[in-house]
Protein backbone atom coordinates (compact mmCIF):
# COMPACT_ATOMS: atom_id res chain seq x y z
CA UNK A 1 0.00 0.00 0.00
CA UNK A 2 2.87 2.34 0.60
CA UNK A 3 4.39 1.73 -2.49
CA UNK A 4 1.28 2.17 -4.36
CA UNK A 5 1.00 5.46 -2.86
CA UNK A 6 5.02 6.60 -3.32
CA UNK A 7 4.56 5.78 -6.81
CA UNK A 8 1.23 7.40 -7.52
CA UNK A 9 2.60 10.87 -5.92
CA UNK A 10 6.00 10.22 -7.70
CA UNK A 11 3.58 10.42 -10.82
CA UNK A 12 1.63 13.43 -9.19
CA UNK A 13 4.53 15.29 -8.94
CA UNK A 14 6.66 15.47 -12.23
CA UNK A 15 10.13 15.10 -12.27
CA UNK A 16 10.96 16.28 -15.63
CA UNK A 17 12.89 19.40 -15.24
CA UNK A 18 10.78 21.59 -17.87
CA UNK A 19 7.83 21.02 -15.99
CA UNK A 20 9.21 22.61 -12.78
CA UNK A 21 10.40 25.28 -14.96
CA UNK A 22 6.76 25.64 -16.28
CA UNK A 23 5.87 25.87 -12.74
CA UNK A 24 7.81 28.35 -11.96
CA UNK A 25 7.67 30.75 -14.60
CA UNK A 26 3.66 30.60 -14.03
CA UNK A 27 4.31 31.81 -10.25
CA UNK A 28 6.49 34.60 -11.76
CA UNK A 29 3.67 35.88 -14.33
CA UNK A 30 1.19 36.56 -11.59
CA UNK A 31 4.39 37.93 -9.38
CA UNK A 32 4.87 40.30 -12.09
CA UNK A 33 1.33 41.05 -12.88
CA UNK A 34 0.42 41.70 -9.16
CA UNK A 35 3.51 44.07 -8.44
CA UNK A 36 2.53 46.26 -11.98
CA UNK A 37 -1.32 46.35 -10.48
CA UNK A 38 0.01 47.82 -6.51
CA UNK A 39 0.65 50.94 -8.46
CA UNK A 40 -2.06 50.88 -11.14
CA UNK A 41 -4.96 49.29 -12.42
CA UNK A 42 -5.03 46.86 -15.44
CA UNK A 43 -7.04 49.35 -18.00
CA UNK A 44 -5.65 52.42 -16.99
CA UNK A 45 -3.91 55.07 -19.46
CA UNK A 46 -0.52 56.08 -19.62
CA UNK A 47 0.20 58.65 -17.16
CA UNK A 48 1.44 61.45 -19.46
CA UNK A 49 -1.64 60.86 -21.15
CA UNK A 50 -4.28 61.74 -18.55
CA UNK A 51 -5.96 65.21 -18.36
CA UNK A 52 -4.84 67.58 -15.59
CA UNK A 53 -8.11 67.96 -14.39
CA UNK A 54 -10.46 65.05 -13.55
CA UNK A 55 -13.90 65.33 -15.36
CA UNK A 56 -17.22 65.79 -13.24
CA UNK A 57 -19.17 62.46 -12.46
CA UNK A 58 -21.73 61.71 -10.54
CA UNK A 59 -20.90 60.65 -6.42
CA UNK A 60 -21.69 56.81 -7.00
CA UNK A 61 -19.38 56.95 -10.42
CA UNK A 62 -16.52 57.75 -8.22
CA UNK A 63 -17.12 55.38 -5.31
CA UNK A 64 -17.27 52.24 -7.91
CA UNK A 65 -14.07 53.50 -9.46
CA UNK A 66 -12.41 54.06 -6.35
CA UNK A 67 -13.30 50.29 -4.73
CA UNK A 68 -12.96 48.46 -8.13
CA UNK A 69 -9.26 48.76 -8.03
CA UNK A 70 -8.56 47.34 -4.40
CA UNK A 71 -10.81 44.25 -5.56
CA UNK A 72 -9.39 43.29 -8.46
CA UNK A 73 -5.69 43.48 -6.30
CA UNK A 74 -6.39 41.35 -3.23
CA UNK A 75 -8.24 38.71 -5.18
CA UNK A 76 -5.07 38.80 -7.36
CA UNK A 77 -2.65 38.71 -4.38
CA UNK A 78 -4.62 35.80 -2.89
CA UNK A 79 -3.87 34.08 -6.39
CA UNK A 80 -0.52 34.92 -5.97
CA UNK A 81 -0.03 33.48 -2.42
CA UNK A 82 -2.10 30.43 -3.54
CA UNK A 83 0.62 29.70 -6.17
CA UNK A 84 3.54 30.15 -3.91
CA UNK A 85 1.94 27.92 -1.10
CA UNK A 86 1.36 25.20 -3.85
CA UNK A 87 4.69 25.70 -5.29
CA UNK A 88 6.43 25.48 -1.87
CA UNK A 89 4.15 22.22 -0.96
CA UNK A 90 5.40 20.58 -4.51
CA UNK A 91 9.26 21.12 -3.34
CA UNK A 92 8.83 19.50 0.29
CA UNK A 93 6.64 16.42 -1.12
CA UNK A 94 9.29 16.39 -4.03
CA UNK A 95 12.59 16.37 -1.75
CA UNK A 96 10.44 14.26 0.47
CA UNK A 97 10.10 11.56 -2.41
CA UNK A 98 13.30 11.81 -3.16
CA UNK A 99 14.78 11.15 0.65
CA UNK A 100 12.38 8.34 0.66
CA UNK A 101 13.89 6.64 -2.18
CA UNK A 102 17.49 7.16 -1.62
CA UNK A 103 16.71 5.24 2.04
CA UNK A 104 14.78 2.37 0.59
CA UNK A 105 17.97 2.13 -2.23
CA UNK A 106 20.41 1.96 0.53
CA UNK A 107 18.21 -0.01 2.77
CA UNK A 108 19.96 -3.23 4.97
CA UNK A 109 19.14 -6.19 2.99
CA UNK A 110 18.18 -8.77 6.10
CA UNK A 111 20.54 -11.88 5.93
CA UNK A 112 19.27 -15.40 5.42
CA UNK A 113 18.40 -16.34 9.15
CA UNK A 114 16.62 -12.90 9.61
CA UNK A 115 14.49 -13.71 6.62
CA UNK A 116 14.06 -16.89 7.76
CA UNK A 117 12.72 -15.95 11.58
CA UNK A 118 10.65 -13.51 9.29
CA UNK A 119 9.31 -16.07 7.33
CA UNK A 120 8.39 -18.34 10.40
CA UNK A 121 6.91 -15.69 12.36
CA UNK A 122 4.49 -15.45 9.05
CA UNK A 123 3.62 -19.21 8.87
CA UNK A 124 3.33 -19.37 12.52
CA UNK A 125 0.71 -16.37 12.68
CA UNK A 126 -1.03 -17.56 9.59
CA UNK A 127 -1.48 -20.79 11.48
CA UNK A 128 -2.72 -19.16 14.45
CA UNK A 129 -5.42 -17.37 12.53
CA UNK A 130 -6.44 -20.25 11.10
CA UNK A 131 -6.83 -22.42 14.09
CA UNK A 132 -8.91 -20.11 15.15
CA UNK A 133 -11.21 -19.62 12.08
CA UNK A 134 -11.50 -23.65 12.81
CA UNK A 135 -12.67 -23.58 16.23
CA UNK A 136 -14.99 -20.48 15.82
CA UNK A 137 -16.39 -23.25 12.97
CA UNK A 138 -16.48 -25.51 15.27
CA UNK A 139 -18.14 -23.77 18.04
CA UNK A 140 -20.52 -22.73 15.96
CA UNK A 141 -21.76 -25.80 14.39
CA UNK A 142 -21.51 -27.47 17.93
CA UNK A 143 -24.95 -27.46 18.51
CA UNK A 144 -26.58 -28.65 15.50
CA UNK A 145 -23.99 -31.39 14.75
CA UNK A 146 -26.61 -34.29 15.55
CA UNK A 147 -29.29 -32.34 12.82
CA UNK A 148 -26.50 -32.52 10.24
CA UNK A 149 -25.62 -35.65 10.90
CA UNK A 150 -29.55 -36.79 10.36
CA UNK A 151 -30.25 -34.57 7.38
CA UNK A 152 -26.58 -36.30 5.32
CA UNK A 153 -27.96 -39.34 6.61
CA UNK A 154 -31.26 -39.05 4.61
CA UNK A 155 -30.44 -37.18 1.62
CA UNK A 156 -26.24 -37.34 1.35
CA UNK A 157 -26.96 -35.73 -2.04
CA UNK A 158 -27.54 -32.13 -0.81
CA UNK A 159 -23.94 -31.25 -0.81
CA UNK A 160 -22.36 -30.87 -4.10
CA UNK A 161 -19.88 -33.63 -4.97
CA UNK A 162 -17.46 -30.99 -6.73
CA UNK A 163 -16.84 -28.51 -2.61
CA UNK A 164 -15.82 -32.03 -1.50
CA UNK A 165 -13.69 -32.71 -4.26
CA UNK A 166 -12.11 -29.82 -4.16
CA UNK A 167 -10.71 -29.62 -0.25
CA UNK A 168 -10.25 -33.58 -0.22
CA UNK A 169 -6.62 -32.74 -1.32
CA UNK A 170 -6.24 -31.77 1.98
CA UNK A 171 -6.54 -35.14 3.05
CA UNK A 172 -3.92 -36.00 0.43
CA UNK A 173 -6.87 -37.76 -1.64
CA UNK A 174 -6.91 -37.18 -5.58
CA UNK A 175 -10.26 -36.90 -7.28
CA UNK A 176 -11.23 -38.59 -10.32
CA UNK A 177 -12.28 -35.46 -12.28
CA UNK A 178 -9.05 -34.37 -14.45
CA UNK A 179 -8.87 -30.98 -13.28
CA UNK A 180 -9.67 -31.34 -10.00
CA UNK A 181 -6.93 -33.82 -9.88
CA UNK A 182 -4.63 -31.29 -11.79
CA UNK A 183 -5.31 -28.78 -8.82
CA UNK A 184 -4.98 -31.14 -6.14
CA UNK A 185 -1.98 -32.35 -7.47
CA UNK A 186 -0.47 -28.84 -7.46
CA UNK A 187 -2.15 -27.58 -4.14
CA UNK A 188 -0.96 -30.87 -2.29
CA UNK A 189 2.73 -29.71 -3.47
CA UNK A 190 2.78 -26.66 -2.88
CA UNK A 191 1.68 -26.78 0.47
CA UNK A 192 4.97 -29.35 1.22
CA UNK A 193 6.90 -26.81 -0.40
CA UNK A 194 5.78 -24.30 2.35
CA UNK A 195 6.58 -26.45 4.91
CA UNK A 196 9.95 -27.23 3.71
CA UNK A 197 11.93 -24.90 5.53
CA UNK A 198 10.52 -25.12 8.75
CA UNK A 199 11.31 -29.10 8.61
CA UNK A 200 14.68 -28.09 7.43
CA UNK A 201 15.18 -25.72 10.36
CA UNK A 202 13.85 -28.58 12.69
CA UNK A 203 16.58 -30.98 11.45
CA UNK A 204 19.41 -28.90 11.55
CA UNK A 205 19.95 -28.48 7.90
CA UNK A 206 19.05 -24.73 7.00
CA UNK A 207 22.51 -22.91 7.04
CA UNK A 208 24.83 -26.20 7.29
CA UNK A 209 28.41 -26.72 5.40
CA UNK A 210 29.15 -30.03 6.58
CA UNK A 211 28.10 -33.15 5.38
CA UNK A 212 25.90 -35.61 7.45
CA UNK A 213 24.23 -39.04 6.85
CA UNK A 214 21.08 -39.29 9.83
CA UNK A 215 18.60 -41.65 10.06
CA UNK A 216 16.40 -40.80 13.18
CA UNK A 217 13.25 -42.61 14.56
CA UNK A 218 10.41 -40.97 16.28
CA UNK A 219 7.96 -42.63 18.30
CA UNK A 220 4.46 -40.67 17.97
CA UNK A 221 2.01 -40.71 21.08
CA UNK A 222 -0.08 -43.29 19.28
CA UNK A 223 3.27 -45.54 19.85
CA UNK A 224 3.55 -45.29 15.73
CA UNK A 225 7.10 -44.61 13.90
CA UNK A 226 7.88 -42.08 11.70
CA UNK A 227 11.47 -42.10 10.35
CA UNK A 228 12.88 -39.01 9.84
CA UNK A 229 15.88 -39.38 7.24
CA UNK A 230 18.52 -36.66 6.68
CA UNK A 231 21.56 -36.07 4.54
CA UNK A 232 23.70 -33.35 3.51
CA UNK A 233 26.38 -33.58 0.93
CA UNK A 234 28.67 -31.34 -1.10
CA UNK A 235 29.09 -32.48 -5.33
CA UNK A 236 31.20 -31.31 -7.49
CA UNK A 237 28.79 -30.06 -9.77
CA UNK A 238 26.48 -26.75 -10.22
CA UNK A 239 23.46 -26.29 -8.77
CA UNK A 240 21.35 -26.76 -11.88
CA UNK A 241 23.39 -29.37 -13.00
CA UNK A 242 22.11 -31.69 -10.23
CA UNK A 243 18.92 -30.35 -9.62
CA UNK A 244 18.26 -30.87 -13.33
CA UNK A 245 19.67 -34.80 -12.90
CA UNK A 246 17.46 -35.26 -9.38
CA UNK A 247 14.18 -34.29 -11.28
CA UNK A 248 14.81 -36.21 -14.22
CA UNK A 249 14.14 -39.36 -11.96
CA UNK A 250 11.08 -37.98 -9.88
CA UNK A 251 9.62 -37.38 -13.27
CA UNK A 252 9.80 -40.96 -14.61
CA UNK A 253 13.24 -41.07 -16.51
CA UNK A 254 14.86 -43.00 -14.67
CA UNK A 255 12.67 -46.67 -14.54
CA UNK A 256 13.57 -49.51 -12.84
CA UNK A 257 14.67 -52.32 -15.52
CA UNK A 258 12.51 -54.89 -13.78
CA UNK A 259 9.16 -54.90 -11.38
CA UNK A 260 8.92 -57.53 -8.51
CA UNK A 261 6.29 -60.30 -9.51
CA UNK A 262 2.51 -58.80 -8.91
CA UNK A 263 4.04 -55.42 -9.09
CA UNK A 264 2.90 -52.40 -11.67
CA UNK A 265 3.91 -48.85 -12.05
CA UNK A 266 2.39 -45.75 -14.27
CA UNK A 267 3.56 -42.37 -14.29
CA UNK A 268 1.85 -39.14 -14.96
CA UNK A 269 3.41 -36.26 -16.16
CA UNK A 270 1.45 -33.23 -15.44
CA UNK A 271 3.40 -30.01 -16.83
CA UNK A 272 7.57 -29.89 -17.00
CA UNK A 273 7.75 -29.60 -13.57
CA UNK A 274 5.12 -31.53 -12.12
CA UNK A 275 4.36 -35.51 -12.05
CA UNK A 276 2.76 -38.28 -10.32
CA UNK A 277 3.11 -41.50 -9.84
CA UNK A 278 1.08 -44.79 -8.93
CA UNK A 279 2.89 -48.10 -7.75
CA UNK A 280 1.24 -51.19 -6.47
CA UNK A 281 2.18 -54.87 -5.49
CA UNK A 282 -0.19 -57.54 -4.73
CA UNK A 283 1.58 -60.66 -3.15
CA UNK A 284 0.17 -64.64 -3.16
CA UNK A 285 -2.59 -63.91 -0.60
CA UNK A 286 -3.74 -60.84 -2.68
CA UNK A 287 -2.77 -58.07 -0.02
CA UNK A 288 -2.17 -55.00 -1.88
CA UNK A 289 0.86 -52.42 -0.99
CA UNK A 290 -0.01 -48.73 -2.87
CA UNK A 291 2.94 -46.58 -2.99
CA UNK A 292 1.49 -43.43 -4.83
CA UNK A 293 3.42 -39.98 -4.64
CA UNK A 294 2.86 -36.31 -6.32
CA UNK A 295 6.29 -34.43 -6.99
CA UNK A 296 7.07 -31.03 -8.03
CA UNK A 297 9.90 -28.99 -9.41
CA UNK A 298 10.65 -25.08 -7.93
CA UNK A 299 12.94 -23.19 -8.96
CA UNK A 300 13.92 -19.96 -6.72
CA UNK A 301 16.09 -17.23 -7.44
CA UNK A 302 16.32 -15.62 -3.97
CA UNK A 303 17.65 -18.36 -2.92
CA UNK A 304 19.93 -19.67 -5.23
CA UNK A 305 18.02 -22.84 -4.71
CA UNK A 306 16.46 -25.18 -6.53
CA UNK A 307 14.05 -27.75 -4.93
CA UNK A 308 12.26 -31.07 -5.75
CA UNK A 309 9.17 -32.24 -2.88
CA UNK A 310 7.10 -35.40 -3.06
CA UNK A 311 4.43 -36.48 -0.86
CA UNK A 312 2.09 -39.84 -0.93
CA UNK A 313 -1.40 -40.13 -2.31
CA UNK A 314 -2.71 -41.55 0.51
CA UNK A 315 -6.67 -41.91 -1.51
CA UNK A 316 -7.14 -41.84 -5.44
CA UNK A 317 -10.64 -41.92 -6.88
CA UNK A 318 -9.13 -43.87 -9.84
CA UNK A 319 -7.95 -46.41 -7.56
CA UNK A 320 -11.17 -47.73 -6.05
CA UNK A 321 -9.98 -50.47 -3.55
CA UNK A 322 -6.66 -48.34 -2.47
CA UNK A 323 -7.71 -48.16 0.95
CA UNK A 324 -8.36 -51.94 1.30
CA UNK A 325 -4.63 -52.39 0.93
CA UNK A 326 -1.57 -50.79 2.71
CA UNK A 327 -0.64 -47.40 1.56
CA UNK A 328 2.72 -45.69 1.83
CA UNK A 329 2.93 -42.43 3.69
CA UNK A 330 5.65 -40.53 3.16
CA UNK A 331 7.16 -36.65 2.63
CA UNK A 332 10.54 -35.87 1.34
CA UNK A 333 12.13 -32.98 -0.06
CA UNK A 334 15.93 -32.32 -2.06
CA UNK A 335 17.31 -28.60 -1.74
CA UNK A 336 20.15 -27.97 -4.51
CA UNK A 337 21.69 -24.87 -3.02
CA UNK A 338 24.57 -23.17 -4.87
CA UNK A 339 28.25 -23.40 -3.37
CA UNK A 340 30.04 -21.42 -6.51
CA UNK A 341 30.30 -21.95 -10.04
CA UNK A 342 31.38 -25.49 -9.69
CA UNK A 343 29.90 -27.18 -6.90
CA UNK A 344 27.04 -27.47 -4.53
CA UNK A 345 25.03 -28.76 -1.70
CA UNK A 346 22.37 -31.18 -1.61
CA UNK A 347 20.16 -30.66 1.35
CA UNK A 348 17.45 -34.05 1.48
CA UNK A 349 14.87 -34.84 4.32
CA UNK A 350 12.08 -37.67 4.21
CA UNK A 351 9.71 -38.45 6.63
CA UNK A 352 8.26 -42.18 6.36
CA UNK A 353 5.56 -43.08 8.49
CA UNK A 354 6.24 -47.16 9.84
CA UNK A 355 2.91 -46.89 11.50
CA UNK A 356 2.42 -49.78 13.80
CA UNK A 357 3.00 -52.51 11.46
CA UNK A 358 6.14 -53.43 13.66
CA UNK A 359 6.07 -54.74 16.73
CA UNK A 360 6.56 -53.56 19.94
CA UNK A 361 10.20 -55.23 20.34
CA UNK A 362 11.15 -53.98 16.80
CA UNK A 363 9.71 -50.13 18.03
CA UNK A 364 12.23 -50.57 21.38
CA UNK A 365 14.87 -51.63 19.52
CA UNK A 366 14.40 -48.52 16.78
CA UNK A 367 14.80 -46.01 19.90
CA UNK A 368 18.32 -47.30 20.49
CA UNK A 369 19.63 -46.27 17.15
CA UNK A 370 20.60 -43.50 15.57
CA UNK A 371 22.73 -41.93 12.97
CA UNK A 372 22.34 -44.99 10.40
CA UNK A 373 22.69 -44.95 7.28
CA UNK A 374 19.33 -46.53 5.70
CA UNK A 375 16.24 -47.56 7.77
CA UNK A 376 16.79 -51.04 7.42
CA UNK A 377 20.43 -50.58 9.31
CA UNK A 378 17.97 -48.87 11.45
CA UNK A 379 15.87 -51.78 12.12
CA UNK A 380 18.29 -53.86 12.60
CA UNK A 381 16.86 -56.74 11.07
CA UNK A 382 17.38 -58.44 6.82
CA UNK A 383 15.05 -57.26 4.42
CA UNK A 384 14.06 -61.45 4.21
CA UNK A 385 12.86 -61.53 7.93
CA UNK A 386 9.21 -63.30 8.04
CA UNK A 387 8.44 -60.33 10.81
CA UNK A 388 8.48 -57.72 8.40
CA UNK A 389 4.90 -57.27 6.44
CA UNK A 390 5.01 -57.53 3.31
CA UNK A 391 3.93 -54.35 2.54
CA UNK A 392 6.56 -53.10 4.48
CA UNK A 393 9.19 -55.02 2.64
CA UNK A 394 7.90 -53.51 -0.96
CA UNK A 395 8.01 -49.99 0.57
CA UNK A 396 11.86 -50.57 1.54
CA UNK A 397 12.41 -52.08 -2.10
CA UNK A 398 10.52 -49.42 -4.03
CA UNK A 399 12.47 -46.70 -1.89
CA UNK A 400 16.14 -48.48 -2.49
CA UNK A 401 15.35 -48.60 -6.47
CA UNK A 402 14.53 -44.56 -6.19
CA UNK A 403 17.70 -43.96 -4.08
CA UNK A 404 19.47 -46.08 -6.47
CA UNK A 405 18.16 -44.16 -9.41
CA UNK A 406 18.91 -40.71 -7.71
CA UNK A 407 22.94 -41.97 -7.46
CA UNK A 408 23.22 -43.46 -11.38
CA UNK A 409 21.06 -40.13 -12.30
CA UNK A 410 23.47 -37.25 -10.24
CA UNK A 411 26.55 -39.60 -11.28
CA UNK A 412 26.15 -39.39 -14.71
CA UNK A 413 25.59 -35.58 -14.65
CA UNK A 414 28.46 -34.99 -12.41
CA UNK A 415 30.87 -37.23 -14.92
CA UNK A 416 29.34 -35.32 -17.93
CA UNK A 417 30.14 -32.04 -16.63
CA UNK A 418 34.05 -33.03 -16.04
CA UNK A 419 34.20 -34.20 -19.21
CA UNK A 420 32.87 -30.84 -20.28
CA UNK A 421 35.16 -29.04 -17.91
CA UNK A 422 38.28 -31.04 -19.23
CA UNK A 423 37.39 -30.49 -22.90
CA UNK A 424 39.43 -27.52 -24.23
Amino acid sequence: MVQEIEDNLRDLFARDEDLRNDLAYICDLFSDSTDGDESAPLDAPPLDSRPLTEPSSSSSSSTSSRTRFPQQNESRNRQRAEMKRLRRDVEQLSETLTSMHHAKATRVVPSGWEQVARDEIASKNSAIHEHRQLRAQVDQNATFLDEMMHVLRKKPRLGTSSDMDSEAWREFKLAAQASLRVAAIHAIADREYGRMQSALVRAGLLGRVDDVIRTTPRIQPDNTIVVEYATHLTLPAPCHVVAAAIWRVFRGDYRSPSLPAGAEETWERIDDDTACSAFVQVDEHGHAAHSNFVAKHYVDPSAAREVVVWRSVLDDELVPRMTQGTVHDEWGCIAVVRRDDTSCYVKSLMHIGVGNQLSAELIQASERTDNCRTVQDMLEFPLESDAIPFAVKAFIRRGKEVEDALKCAVEDAIAEFERQMSCP
